[in-house]
């Protein structure tokens, strides 16, 4: 299964030649934001891709009455804003950095000549545009079809698919702890609900935590709550 709010985008710098990724990050520039930084916004118009080098940014947009609306979270060797690239939209959404983050700035005319030059990553821009409309799909399939217990289950284990580190005894150990506010801002619930509910998958031995870890202890039985 692919990601649902979880960035797990191709990795085009591994892809392409030496030669046109020294030409690339010749005509790019690198930035580095501190933790809770918006780097993007609504509105703005641009002409800059951004490549996460270090760090995760959150994308986002705010409802009417001014609560995050989490769309995904991309990681390092993710980019974002590449749509509005190619279609010279203004950005729909905020991107923020949730952690410090450093990013390779990529213009409109080195990710054209990137894409018009290299055929290989002209084919994964379409691939990573893709897994993008296909995370928007099963997003709203969720909010349509699944209940609060099925979409958090989808979403740990889709945080333990991307960034999860296996255990001997068969559990995955999350490499990344998000607070229960950022998995309700992510799932379209409050945080109290998914308190309880995580409360309850400890209960019945599905997920176990501390302060610093949260891991999978029964992939299998968070498996069948998205199945049932």
């Amino acid at each position: 299964m692919k990601t649902d709010g979880v960035s797990e985008d191709l990795d085009i710098m591994a892809q392409i030649s030496s030669k046109d990724r020294e030409e690339l990050e010749r005509n790019s520039f690198k930035r580095s934001f501190p933790k809770g930084t918006i780097i993007t916004s609504p509105g703005q118009h641009t002409d800059f891709v951004y490549y996460i080098l270090s760090g995760r940014v959150k994308i986002y947009d705010l409802s009417a009455c001014g609560r995050e609306i989490i769309f995904r979270i991309c990681g390092p060797k993710s980019f974002f804003g590449i749509a509005e690239i190619f279609t010279d939209d203004e950005r729909l959404v905020f991107a923020e950095a949730l952690d410090p983050v450093e990013v390779m700035g990529i213009d409109k005319p080195g990710l054209e000549w990137l894409v018009q030059h290299d055929a290989t990553a002209a084919l994964f821009v379409i691939r990573i545009l893709g897994n993008r409309i296909r995370q928007n799909h099963m997003a709203i399939k969720g909010f349509v079809f699944g209940d609060a217990r099925s979409r958090i289950a989808h979403l740990l284990l889709k945080f333990a698919e991307i960034d999860g580190h296996p255990n001997p005894d068969g559990s995955m150990t999350l490499g990344n702890r998000f607070t229960h506010q950022v998995i309700a801002d992510m799932i379209g619930a409050t945080r109290q609900t998914v308190t309880e509910i995580v409360n309850e998958f400890k209960r019945q031995g599905y997920v176990a935590s501390t302060q610093r870890t949260v891991t999978i202890t029964d992939p299998a039985g968070l498996t069948s709550l998205i199945e049932s």
